[in-house]
């Protein structure tokens, strides 16, 4: 009993223990309780206080959910569409800019599943429960978190975003903290929503407010480039972008006639026009060097949109052409539209893309609309008041110009007219004159003077063929030459003056800016043209008429002469004995240029005493005693048309101490001859005048034809000297033909075939069969039985004439050395001792010499650099006889050797050049190794002749239209075994 007592007591005083531990458990926890209830009351009265204003809200969240965890690793992410945004983050304490994250599918991550769950996760140890994680973290940390808390943030049934606590501690969040944050992320979700909410409306607002204040500003009308920077300032200055940018869609548009024309074929010339549309650069907030002028449609941000006519949105990290502005992270191009027209584009960028969102974009567009219909209307009225400008302008001018009869001064008062009135930059006049257009009126003094009428040039182009054209840019039309001084023109409109169905000249317009005149410039230019035309031609009436009737009987007669069914040297003589009857020159001399430049003999003359002809027929003068302008030496390009000679030693015999005017006979840019006549009235030594007289351009007219005339005794002594040649080959060709068996052996048992094929008309390859002595008794290496022929394959390194003349040399020294020899190698050895003693020729052949006996079938060869021969035994695989030494004509000392080969009944041995495996198709793929082989296997059980037919059947089919590249030459011995007796 003693004992009772005391465990009574201990179990009453334990009893009492517990009950009050669990008291004080109970009180911690209610207390604990009421704290968190307290400091989720003051998170809610901070929410609740705290302006509407999303990223205020977030700071606020962050310093309210770091009096409850530990937030050094903390973010806060609202949901856009398929993005992710994440408006606050905190690393380690430290603060990191915004940033934004695609959800795509199968990469969501964590934030995704709790947009797709509703529900909130604890993490206690990535490590060890990463398996059973609901989704995989998307973050790549050297120092990855161990333990986290994710909470949807929701309003209603929508998930607006999310907040992530994270830690690098494992277990550092507990189910309590669990809850507390996701009671917290209830009061912030509504609150955020609401701020967005806010956001939107203040946005749309602004949206709003911009609208109506760019409306107010573009309903008058007003210059373009301000309502440009107007419309750039304003939408910088109130969404805040870094730069704004408004480019102007431009269109130049030409035509001319045909692309780059040749005078030599202007029956094919035919109307092309073309337009070239860009963008230009019209207003920009921030003025950088980087910033391009000018766009072509499809090319950059506002290139793009405009190719695409809608709106083009980039980012930092979809920035792959660098269009991006400097501290811009976002851009967006919106395209000015106006009935299926797009007029413009309007280019904003920002260091803060949340700005560019859908609602902004929809703004955009309907800014882009207001600016499309002010840009249309600004642009109709100046084009208006433009053209109500210039039709006054021209009134004007016309009126000044019709009382003016004078030639000289009518076209100096229209350039002058032209350009103060009308406004045109740099004006031109060119008329024709003769073969040529010369500057008449405008320009600068060092400007060009005159162009051939049928040589290059926008100008010569227009006066020849009577069509206008407009270049919106130079630089793109390879015809246009640059005068000097005007090197920087962009823009080119040249039309032509017209006079009924005559081409006066050329009215040349020039600017310095591209795209400088429209399609309407270009026909009100047309209908200037058109009344100065008429101006001119009352001007130049009277003396014109009688000039033209008189120039039109005398080149009719010219070209009645030229076009005589005469031979070249009688038309040239006809065509010079005219010139002292047309025109006022007693004396006249035509000079044949000589196969050596610079040099020329006597052709022809009219007007010289006897002893002046016999001193004209003995002299032989070079260029520079004609004293032509350009260095002696020039070529025919730089050479003048006609220029004055000062007194030279060469002509004393006829043009005494005076002065003589020659002209360059030239054909297609060569020089042919030249025209030497006495130089009338003042004898001046300038090459040129700028105003020429109808004895001129008659002149000129004898000077083409002259010319032609050269050119035709040219080519018919060319086409002499060809069919000279013609001749020569075919006799060359029929020689080495005879070089060749005119029949092959065929000895009892054998089959012999071959094919040759020259790529010229003589060529490097040949073949052949010759019988051999039988060897003498007293020489024991020799034994034979029966007859033997020398076989020669070769292949000279080169082709056409020279190739065939050292194939006869090779050919002649084979047979002859080869009568004395029985080796082979030594044949070979032999003669190439003897090519290095006799030719001095730098040519070399590769060749196959064998000793072929026919009774036993024994065949001993030798090859120099030759293509292995081929060796089909009747019994066993082809192969290659792929022993040789070098080429003959290489080494001087060269040695070869033997080698002995047993063609049994059944064998066949081919024999062939290069020019059989490397001819090639149209494709260039070559005939082949592989495909030789193929068709003489197949092909020679049939017989040598089915060989030879067999491979030239299948090199016509592979070569197909292509002229053969090399000689082709295939030899074939086929050891068909006795025959049977017909009994």
């Amino acid at each position: 009993m003693d004992y009772i007592l005391p465990a009574v007591l201990i179990l009453v005083l334990g009893a009492g223990f517990t009950i009050m531990g669990l008291r004080i458990r109970s009180r911690r926890s209610l207390e604990a309780r009421v704290r968190e209830l307290a400091q989720l009351a003051e998170a809610g009265r901070v929410v609740l206080t705290t302006p509407l204003d999303v990223q205020r809200l977030a700071e606020k969240i962050y310093e309210e959910a770091g009096r409850i965890v530990d937030t050094r690793l903390f973010q806060l992410g609202l949901f856009e569409g398929d993005d992710y945004a994440v408006i606050f983050w905190t690393r380690d304490g430290e603060r990191l800019p915004p940033s934004r994250f695609t959800l795509s599918p199968g990469q969501e991550g964590i934030v995704g599943w709790l947009r797709r769950s509703r529900q909130p996760l604890l993490v206690g140890d990535f490590a060890k429960d990463m398996e059973r994680l609901p989704a995989r973290p998307r973050y790549v940390d050297d120092d990855p978190p161990r333990s986290a808390i994710f909470v949807p943030l929701m309003t209603r049934d929508d998930v607006i975003g999310a907040i992530s606590i994270q830690s690098r501690t494992p277990n550092a969040f507990t189910e309590s903290h669990l809850r507390i944050v996701g009671i917290l992320a209830n009061y912030v979700a509504a609150a955020l929503a609401n701020a967005r909410m806010l956001e939107e409306a203040l946005r749309r607002a602004r949206y709003q407010a911009l609208l109506g204040d760019v409306s107010r500003q573009i309903r008058g009308l007003q210059a373009l480039p301000d309502l440009y920077r107007q419309v750039v300032h304003q939408v910088a200055g109130t969404f805040e972008f870094e730069v704004v940018r408004l480019y102007e869609w431009q269109s130049a548009l030409g035509w001319h006639r045909g692309a780059i024309e040749s005078s030599a074929d202007q029956a094919g010339e035919r109307q092309t026009a073309w337009r070239t549309d860009h963008l230009v650069l019209q207003a920009e907030t921030a003025h950088g060097g980087e910033t391009p002028r000018e766009l072509a449609i499809g090319a950059g941000l506002s290139g793009l949109a405009a190719a695409r006519r809608q709106p083009v949105l980039i980012q930092l990290e979809t920035d792959r052409g660098g269009w991006l502005a400097p501290g811009a992270v976002a851009a967006l191009a919106v395209p000015m539209i106006i009935e299926d027209r797009v007029v413009g584009t309007l280019e904003m960028h920002t260091a803060h893309a949340q700005l560019l969102d859908p609602d902004f974009q929809a703004a955009a567009e309907l800014l882009a609309g207001h600016l499309a219909i002010a840009v249309l209307e600004n642009q109709t009225y100046q084009i208006e008041q433009r053209r109500a400008e210039q039709l006054e302008a021209l009134a004007d001018v016309t009126r000044a110009v019709s009382s003016i009869l004078d030639p000289e001064k009518l076209l100096e008062e229209i350039v002058r007219l032209t350009s103060t009135r009308l406004g045109l930059e740099r004006v031109q006049i060119f008329l024709r004159q003769g073969s040529q257009i010369s500057l008449r009126a405008g320009g600068a003094p060092e400007h060009a003077r005159h162009y051939a009428l049928d040589g290059p040039g926008l100008i010569a182009f227009v006066a020849r063929t009577g069509e206008p054209v407009l270049i919106p840019d130079v630089r793109d039309d390879p015809r246009y030459i640059a005068a000097l001084g005007w090197e920087d023109t962009r823009t080119d409109m040249a039309v032509p003056l017209v006079f009924g169905e005559h081409i006066l000249g050329v009215f040349d317009f020039q600017s310095q800016q591209r795209g400088a005149y429209s399609p309407d410039d270009l026909h009100l230019s047309q209908a200037f043209a058109a009344m100065v035309a008429i101006a001119l031609r009352n001007a130049q009436l009277f003396t014109r008429e009688r000039e033209a009737a008189w120039l039109s009987a005398s080149l009719l007669r010219v070209a009645e002469t030229a076009a005589a069914p005469t031979p070249p040297d009688e038309t040239l003589t006809a065509l010079v004995q005219l010139i002292p009857t047309m025109v006022d020159r007693p004396w006249a001399l035509v000079w044949r240029a000589t196969e050596e430049p610079g040099w020329f003999y006597p052709e022809s003359a009219v007007g010289l005493s006897p002893a002046q002809v016999r001193a004209f027929q003995r002299t032989r003068p070079s260029l520079s005693a004609f004293n032509p302008p350009a260095p002696s030496g020039s070529t025919a390009e730089r050479l003048p048309a006609e220029w004055i000679c000062r007194p030279a030693p060469a002509l004393i015999f006829v043009q005494g101490q005076e002065a003589v005017h020659v002209y360059a006979l030239k054909y297609a840019g060569r020089l042919l001859g030249l025209l030497s006549l006495p130089q009338p009235g003042d004898p001046g030594l300038e090459p040129a005048v700028s105003h020429r007289t109808h004895e001129d351009d008659l002149l000129l007219g004898i000077v083409h034809q002259l010319a032609a005339a050269l050119e035709s005794k040219r080519i018919a002594a060319e086409l002499e000297l060809g069919r000279r040649l013609e001749r020569e080959l075919e006799l060359a060709r029929e020689i080495q033909v005879s070089f060749l068996p005119r029949s092959l052996p065929q000895p009892e048992g054998w089959q012999v075939s071959a094919f040759w094929k020259s790529a010229r008309e003589v060529g490097g390859d040949f073949y052949d069969l010759f019988p051999l002595p039988a060897p003498t008794l007293s020489d024991p290496r020799q034994a034979s039985s029966g007859p033997r022929w020398g076989v020669v394959i070769a292949d000279v390194a080169d082709k056409g004439v020279p190739a065939a003349l050292y194939m006869a040399l090779c050919r002649t020294l084979m047979r002859a050395v080869a009568i004395s020899r029985i080796d082979p190698a030594e044949t070979l050895t032999r003669v190439n001792a003897l090519l290095f003693s006799d030719s001095q020729a730098e040519l070399f052949v590769t060749l196959v010499y064998a000793v072929w006996e026919p009774a036993s079938g024994r065949l001993q060869y030798s090859n120099a650099g030759h293509n292995p021969p081929l060796f089909l035994p009747a019994v066993g695989e082809p192969r290659w006889l792929t022993d040789h030494g070098v080429a003959l004509g290489v080494v001087e000392d060269a040695t070869y050797a033997t080698r002995e080969l047993q063609i049994e009944p059944g064998g066949t041995m081919a024999l062939y050049t290069d020019g059989v495996i490397d001819a090639y198709d149209l494709a260039r793929e070559e005939f082949g190794v592989p495909r030789f082989m193929r068709t003489v296997t197949d092909a020679a059980p049939a017989g040598a002749e089915a060989v030879t037919r067999a491979v030239e059947a299948a090199l016509e089919e592979h070569v197909g239209a292509r002229e053969p590249f090399d000689d082709v030459t295939l030899l074939v011995l086929h050891h068909a075994g006795p025959q049977a007796d017909g009994g």
